[in-house]
Protein backbone atom coordinates (compact mmCIF):
# COMPACT_ATOMS: atom_id res chain seq x y z
CA UNK A 1 0.00 0.00 0.00
CA UNK A 2 1.18 3.42 -0.90
CA UNK A 3 1.64 5.73 1.61
CA UNK A 4 2.03 9.54 1.59
CA UNK A 5 4.63 10.41 4.44
CA UNK A 6 4.04 13.93 6.68
CA UNK A 7 5.27 16.75 5.22
CA UNK A 8 5.78 18.09 9.03
CA UNK A 9 8.45 15.30 9.36
CA UNK A 10 10.13 16.06 6.10
CA UNK A 11 10.85 20.01 7.00
CA UNK A 12 14.30 20.95 6.80
CA UNK A 13 15.65 24.57 6.77
CA UNK A 14 15.50 24.82 2.73
CA UNK A 15 12.73 24.33 0.66
CA UNK A 16 12.98 23.55 -2.92
CA UNK A 17 12.69 26.90 -3.85
CA UNK A 18 15.88 27.86 -1.92
CA UNK A 19 17.90 25.24 -4.04
CA UNK A 20 19.88 26.46 -6.34
CA UNK A 21 19.27 24.10 -9.69
CA UNK A 22 21.23 24.13 -12.79
CA UNK A 23 18.26 24.77 -14.76
CA UNK A 24 17.65 27.92 -13.30
CA UNK A 25 14.20 26.28 -12.58
CA UNK A 26 11.83 27.27 -10.28
CA UNK A 27 10.45 24.72 -8.24
CA UNK A 28 8.47 23.38 -5.24
CA UNK A 29 8.01 20.53 -2.96
CA UNK A 30 4.90 18.37 -3.73
CA UNK A 31 4.90 15.31 -1.57
CA UNK A 32 6.73 12.15 -0.95
CA UNK A 33 5.24 8.89 -0.84
CA UNK A 34 6.90 5.30 -0.01
CA UNK A 35 5.43 1.69 -0.58
CA UNK A 36 8.29 -0.30 0.25
CA UNK A 37 10.71 0.11 3.29
CA UNK A 38 13.28 2.23 2.38
CA UNK A 39 12.17 3.71 -1.08
CA UNK A 40 10.68 7.28 -1.46
CA UNK A 41 9.40 9.33 -4.26
CA UNK A 42 9.89 12.81 -3.83
CA UNK A 43 7.33 14.77 -6.38
CA UNK A 44 8.16 18.62 -7.04
CA UNK A 45 5.82 20.53 -9.09
CA UNK A 46 8.09 22.13 -11.93
CA UNK A 47 5.83 24.53 -13.75
CA UNK A 48 8.46 25.39 -16.76
CA UNK A 49 8.62 22.24 -18.06
CA UNK A 50 7.39 21.36 -20.99
CA UNK A 51 9.38 18.98 -24.15
CA UNK A 52 6.92 20.67 -26.62
CA UNK A 53 9.45 23.23 -26.67
CA UNK A 54 7.51 26.06 -25.26
CA UNK A 55 9.31 25.88 -21.98
CA UNK A 56 12.12 23.73 -20.40
CA UNK A 57 13.01 20.00 -22.00
CA UNK A 58 14.36 16.97 -20.34
CA UNK A 59 17.99 17.92 -21.53
CA UNK A 60 17.46 21.34 -19.56
CA UNK A 61 16.66 19.49 -15.93
CA UNK A 62 18.24 16.58 -16.25
CA UNK A 63 21.28 17.78 -14.20
CA UNK A 64 18.33 19.05 -11.14
CA UNK A 65 17.65 15.89 -10.57
CA UNK A 66 20.89 14.46 -8.49
CA UNK A 67 20.94 18.24 -6.87
CA UNK A 68 17.29 17.15 -5.86
CA UNK A 69 18.48 13.73 -4.55
CA UNK A 70 21.71 15.18 -2.85
CA UNK A 71 20.59 18.26 -1.27
CA UNK A 72 17.03 18.15 -0.73
CA UNK A 73 15.78 14.29 -0.60
CA UNK A 74 18.66 12.89 1.72
CA UNK A 75 18.79 15.61 3.71
CA UNK A 76 15.30 15.78 4.35
CA UNK A 77 14.73 11.49 4.87
CA UNK A 78 17.68 12.32 8.05
CA UNK A 79 15.89 14.82 9.86
CA UNK A 80 12.63 12.95 9.49
CA UNK A 81 14.71 9.88 11.05
CA UNK A 82 13.45 7.95 8.01
CA UNK A 83 16.48 5.67 5.80
CA UNK A 84 16.60 5.38 2.43
CA UNK A 85 17.99 2.93 -0.11
CA UNK A 86 16.02 4.03 -2.93
CA UNK A 87 14.82 7.45 -4.03
CA UNK A 88 12.94 8.19 -7.32
CA UNK A 89 12.87 12.08 -8.20
CA UNK A 90 10.09 13.15 -10.32
CA UNK A 91 9.69 16.44 -11.78
CA UNK A 92 5.91 17.58 -12.83
CA UNK A 93 4.20 20.49 -14.44
CA UNK A 94 0.96 20.34 -12.36
CA UNK A 95 -0.44 18.29 -9.37
CA UNK A 96 -0.77 14.98 -10.36
CA UNK A 97 -2.84 12.14 -8.51
CA UNK A 98 -0.42 9.24 -7.83
CA UNK A 99 -0.77 6.65 -10.32
CA UNK A 100 -3.52 8.17 -11.99
CA UNK A 101 -3.15 8.53 -16.24
CA UNK A 102 -3.00 12.08 -16.77
CA UNK A 103 -1.93 12.32 -20.41
CA UNK A 104 -1.81 16.47 -20.47
CA UNK A 105 0.46 16.23 -17.74
CA UNK A 106 4.16 16.67 -18.41
CA UNK A 107 5.90 14.53 -16.28
CA UNK A 108 9.72 13.70 -16.01
CA UNK A 109 11.75 11.42 -13.11
CA UNK A 110 14.82 9.60 -12.64
CA UNK A 111 15.68 6.81 -9.44
CA UNK A 112 18.20 6.57 -7.29
CA UNK A 113 20.00 3.86 -4.97
CA UNK A 114 21.27 5.07 -2.15
CA UNK A 115 24.83 4.03 -0.88
CA UNK A 116 27.77 5.49 1.26
CA UNK A 117 25.03 8.90 2.19
CA UNK A 118 24.49 9.61 -1.41
CA UNK A 119 22.99 9.09 -4.75
CA UNK A 120 23.67 7.20 -7.34
CA UNK A 121 22.16 7.36 -10.81
CA UNK A 122 19.77 4.19 -11.90
CA UNK A 123 18.57 3.45 -15.20
CA UNK A 124 15.08 2.25 -15.63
Amino acid sequence: MIRTLALALLATSASAQDITLPSGQSLSFFDVRTDDPGSFRFRFLAPDLDPAGRGLTYDDVMADFPVLCETYALPALAAAGQVATEIVISLMDRPVEFGVATPEATQMFEPYTVQDGHCIGEQF
